[in-house]
């Protein structure tokens, strides 16, 4: 007679694949309990922790752009944006800048030299917009977001930053984030300085001088 193990409910336990895992994980939760307990609670907390402490640098980071905003503006005697219109260009500038990977206080630098936060700023060589657009650039930039190419793109604030922090994350890159390099193209267009380049003529340094000062002042 041939004994089979399977059929032997004895032996179910190292056999039914269901009853195994029943049998393993269910005494070790009943004898652990406490230990699993103590441990889910840890984890809970130091996620909470650091939960709150992004949330705490996101308030203070947004705060910290409103000031230097609405101090801006009051310095240079102008009333380009209301208190609604600075909240949402603060918002703006934070989301872009982490979507694109660049710096929210370059960025909101790189507004206050171009236009400063006149949302309407239009330039005598057809710049238009918060970050002072050309019309296009902004057309071939829409085209690769996906964007439609309309008025919008130049006075919406979100989309004139949006649009704006994409084209300097893409100079970054082209320019293996040389600042120096990146904003004269973003300034003076990228054509210009790759033939600066060619021709080994020095990079003009004022439009980066102007940044990193107003950098500085925002850093502080």
């Amino acid at each position: 007679m041939t004994f089979n193990f399977k059929s032997t409910s004895k032996y179910k336990y190292y056999f039914d694949e269901k009853f195994s895992k029943h049998m393993i994980i269910k005494p070790f939760l009943h004898k652990n309990r406490v230990f699993i307990a103590s441990i889910s609670a840890i984890v809970f907390m130091v996620f909470s922790l650091s939960f709150f402490s992004i949330r705490t640098y996101e308030i203070h980071e947004l705060n910290q752009l409103k000031g230097f905003i609405a101090d801006f503006m009051e310095v240079k005697g102008m009333k380009k944006l209301n208190d609604h219109e600075i909240a949402t260009l603060a918002k703006e500038v934070r989301r872009a800048a982490t979507r694109y990977d660049i710096d929210p206080m370059l960025l909101i630098s790189v507004i206050t030299v171009e236009s400063s936060f006149d949302k309407h700023a239009r330039s005598p060589m057809g710049a238009r917009g918060l970050m002072q657009l050309m019309p296009a650039t902004a057309k071939t930039l829409c085209m690769e977001m996906g964007l439609p190419y309309n008025d919008k793109v130049f006075t919406d604030i979100g989309t004139n930053v949006h649009i704006g922090t994409y084209y300097l994350s893409k100079l970054s890159s082209k320019y293996n984030n040389n600042m120096q390099l990146y904003l004269a193209a973003y300034n003076r267009g990228p054509a210009q300085v790759d033939r600066m380049l060619k021709e080994k003529n020095s990079i003009p340094k004022s439009y980066y001088s102007k940044i990193v000062k107003t950098y500085q002042k925002l850093s502080l």
